[in-house]
């Protein structure tokens, strides 16, 4: 319980801090109504017919008001769980379902916070837009640069066409001067004496002149050209010049702007944190208001059942008036602190009746002291009543689910340590060091043989374990981590008791425990030596780094990048041919997979039914590996995509699924195999084979990793596989059988259905701590009773199913794949079809081209 207020406290701060909430634009509202129906339903729009939200707001949340509509209220989630926006009813049939509660001054900070906010991003979006600007500007510059060379190479082309011009007219003209000559010459040949000299003499002076002329001309050009190269080097140093100094103010101011928006995007994120602080207070407030209320109509509840007060006096203290008067919860409470007080009996003498007798019966006249009741008799102790002495419990009944599981003590150490593993606990400085550290002796190895009860629990909080996460260990069924159902004083008791029954060695005090009593708890709840150590600073911690080179060849295939991981550190890679077909690989696959894989290509077509082509295997590095076929996402990638569709589509894809899923069973179990592990992460979307077309999508099974032969397997344990969804009977050490694979179908179809199973958290929590044998056997067993109670309670068990009901044939497909799992008889592969909308009378051809276009018509367009 909540501490009681000191002297002087009074509760009328927050009546003043509702009266300025209601004078605020905005308030802040607390949901009261929606009790035993897990909160109150929330729509996507005002009207009572718009689309109702998937959550329900808890009771107990804080909602920011934003508008207000007759009784309909536009809300934003401060804390608590529920949508993070929506459209709630304040009161419903004259019951109110929310009420405005909020401490004094809170409403005008979340405004004035809400303003400073709007005012940075506006800050903000102007920067972003001198920034664009500044680049908009940029770019232009760069395109006016380009432009302007574009027009010089256009100028040099054009002289270019202009040379080639004037060389192709040169070079005619001196065709045409060479024809002549040669007619010169032959007219030559016909003159005779002194013509034919001074004709020859002519040809000579002129041909000088035209090579005169030839040799001015090229200088000519020669010059010319020198001096257009100048004027380009010229132009070409000039725009540098300029483009320079541009780049350099752009740099300048991008630099500029850059830490403008840096350091407006550390207010914003100051401000963020701010806010976040300020919501942390407000519902610290909130619940320190909860309490002092509680605790208020508790005294009142007490001093009226107790028959410490008079009559007269007790029936004033049960009036109406005084339970809601926050004026007499000062006295009340400071009564409370005196019944706590070592005089108490003298204090109150005249108020007594009964005597010390009456504080006893104090502690069993209210429900405030029931958890603390629960507490005192695991220990043992007897409680008194108004009738004499309360025993524990009675073990013959049925204990609550979150009671404390009677089961585990009997055989708990045959999970225990060896004690050369306690020898090495007592043997490690990091060990010695952190007890030391508790008991004050830290430093000085050895001189620790004891700690106290108190020191666990601060080791506890060193480790990240909480005393709920410890307690869930040994309940029937764990309890929810974000929703406990007792005080944090009594999940202490509880927690001592625990420790009281590890504590075997005697040692110095009633609560205290030996330290190797402390290491073999510590092993058995999931701490081993090695993970205990890399929690403290100095501690070696295991890393494994496995190379992966880049495009590392295996068998000729290429990889690419790694795409999966499977069971015990094997690993699924994107590989390619040298064709440049892409494939999956494994490696290291296990043999028991690779064999398992080769005997049903050996048994069945290459196309089999929902497994995948063996492409090819062999050995890598001593480890063996294996190709197949690449194929698409994992049945959960679909699951997501339907999760905000209606029931009715999520229950008419799911049974598609399920029939086209059934007959790949029927088949890999025809060919004398149980799959073991069925799981949503083991069957994968992918193209369906040419036969029923080759555009259209079908599912494969994967992971053949635990398959197990049937009839003749071994046996396996219960922690084997994907405790998520395997059958009831697989949490026992026995041989899986065919219908251990179907009704893993089923849950599956139920977690697709209605999304997170209530197991999956128990099962979170362990997986942090699966290291210890104890440990698996006791989530197993926690998961094996949750299903149970789904399969003989049905719909009744189903609190956790928001608002979504499960199908009557769900629920008969799976009693009835659990039901016949002893029974000798073949599998009815047809009737578990037909549960789920299988028609009658198709071949298996038939009925599974009849799925895959229901597949394609339905699904596909999700996908």
């Amino acid at each position: 319980p909540c501490p009681a207020p000191a002297p002087g406290h009074q509760s009328a701060p927050f009546s003043v801090g509702r009266r300025a909430m209601a004078r605020s634009p905005t308030a802040v509202w607390k949901v009261v109504g929606g009790e035993g129906v897990g909160g109150i339903l929330v729509r996507e729009g005002q009207g009572l017919a718009s689309i109702a939200e998937p959550m329900r707001l808890q009771t107990g949340a804080l909602v920011k008001e934003l508008r207000i509509v007759a009784d309909r209220i536009n809300f934003q989630l401060i804390c608590g769980t529920g949508p993070p926006t929506g459209w709630a009813s304040i009161r419903l049939h004259g019951k109110e379902l929310m009420v405005k509660e909020a401490p004094e001054g809170v409403t005008l900070e979340l405004t004035r916070l809400e303003q400073e906010a709007k005012t940075l991003a506006e800050t903000a979006e102007k920067a972003a837009k001198a920034f664009q600007e500044a680049k908009v500007r940029a770019e232009a510059a760069d395109l006016a640069e380009a432009i302007t060379d574009g027009e010089d190479e256009r100028t040099r082309m054009a002289r270019r066409v202009k040379r080639a011009k004037e060389r192709s007219l040169q070079e005619r003209q001196e065709r045409k001067l060479a024809y002549k000559e040669l007619d010169e010459r032959r007219a030559l040949d016909v003159l005779e004496g002194s013509d034919r000299e001074h004709h020859l003499e002519e040809e000579k002076a002129r041909r000088e002149r035209r090579a005169q002329v030839r040799e001015e001309e090229a200088q000519k050009r020669k010059a010319e050209k020198e001096e257009e190269e100048a004027k380009e080097a010229a132009q070409r140093a000039a725009r540098a010049g300029t483009a320079g100094t541009c780049s350099s103010e752009v740099e300048a101011r991008f630099e500029n702007l850059e830490k403008l928006v840096g350091s407006q995007q550390s207010e914003i994120n100051k401000l963020q944190r701010f806010s976040a602080q300020l919501l942390q207070e407000v519902s610290d407030l909130y619940n320190s208001h909860s309490t002092l209320h509680a605790s208020h109509c508790f005294l009142c509840d007490c001093l009226s059942g107790s028959r410490i007060l008079h009559p007269d006096v007790s029936s004033i203290v049960m009036s109406k008036k005084v339970r809601q008067a926050p004026v007499y919860g000062k006295h009340i409470s400071h009564l409370a602190t005196k019944l706590d007080a070592h005089m108490s009996v003298r204090t109150l003498s005249p108020y007594l009746c009964d005597g010390g007798v009456a504080i006893t019966r104090l502690s069993q006249a209210t429900r405030c002291t029931l958890p603390w009741r629960e507490a005192m008799a695991s220990l043992g102790m007897r409680v008194m009543t108004g009738d004499g002495p309360l025993a524990a419990p009675d073990q013959a009944k049925s204990p609550p689910p979150n009671a404390l599981d009677e089961k585990v003590w009997p055989a708990i150490w045959d999970y225990g340590p060896s004690p050369a593993t306690l020898e090495q606990w007592e043997k490690s400085q990091t060990v010695q060091a952190v007890v030391g550290s508790l008991s004050g002796l830290e430093g000085i190895v050895g001189k620790t043989d004891s700690v106290s009860f108190s020191d666990v629990r601060a080791m506890f909080a060193q480790l990240g374990l909480s005393l709920d996460h410890f307690v869930n260990k040994f309940r029937v069924a764990p309890a929810s981590l974000s929703n406990p159902v007792h005080t944090h004083a009594v999940m202490e008791a509880t927690t001592d008791s625990i420790l009281q029954r590890f504590a075997v060695q005697r040692v110095g005090g009633m609560r205290r425990m030996s330290c190797r009593d402390l290491y073999g708890m510590l092993e058995l709840i999931g701490y081993p030596l090695q993970r205990f150590k890399s929690t403290f600073p100095g501690a070696a911690v295991v890393q494994d780094n496995p190379g992966e080179g880049s495009y590392l060849k295996i068998g000729g295939i290429t990889i690419r990048r790694q795409i999966g991981q499977g069971f015990k550190g094997a690993r699924c890679y994107l590989g390619e041919q040298s064709d440049g077909t892409c494939v999956a690989l494994k490696w290291p696959a296990p043999m028991d997979e690779v064999a398992t894989m080769r005997e049903i290509a050996k048994k069945a077509h290459r196309d089999a039914l929902g497994i995948p082509r063996m492409l090819s295997w062999g050995t890598y590095q001593g480890k063996s590996y294996l190709v197949t076929e690449l194929l698409g996402s994992p049945l959960s990638n679909l699951f997501e995509r339907i999760h905000a569709r209606p029931v009715r589509f999520r229950w008419l894809a799911l049974r598609i699924v399920g029939r086209m899923i059934i007959r790949r069973l029927m088949g890999f179990h025809n060919r004398g195999f149980v799959h073991c592990d069925i799981s949503p992460g083991n069957i994968l979307m992918g193209r369906a084979r040419d036969a029923i077309g080759s555009t259209q999508l079908a599912l494969y099974l994967i992971d053949f990793e635990l398959a197990q032969k049937y009839p003749g397997g071994t046996k396996v344990e219960g922690n084997i596989g994907s405790s998520e969804w395997s059958s009831i009977r697989s949490a026992d050490v026995v041989e899986r059988k065919p219908e251990d694979d179907l009704e893993a179908l089923g849950w599956v179809l139920l977690n697709g259905l209605i999304g997170t199973l209530p197991w999956f958290e128990w099962l979170g929590s362990a997986y942090r701590d699966w290291d210890s044998k104890w440990i698996r056997a006791q989530a197993v067993k926690q998961v094996q009773r949750g299903k149970r109670r789904v399969l003989e309670d049905g719909h009744t068990a189903a609190a956790w199913r928001r608002s979504v009901g499960m199908p009557e044939e769900l629920l008969t497909f799976l009693r009835l794949c659990h039901s016949t799992a002893d029974n000798p008889a073949p599998t009815d592969y047809a009737s578990l079809a037909f549960l789920l909308g299988g028609k009658a009378g198709l071949s298996d051809q038939e009925a599974e081209q009849h799925d895959v276009e229901a597949f394609a018509r339905h699904v596909m367009p999700v996908l």
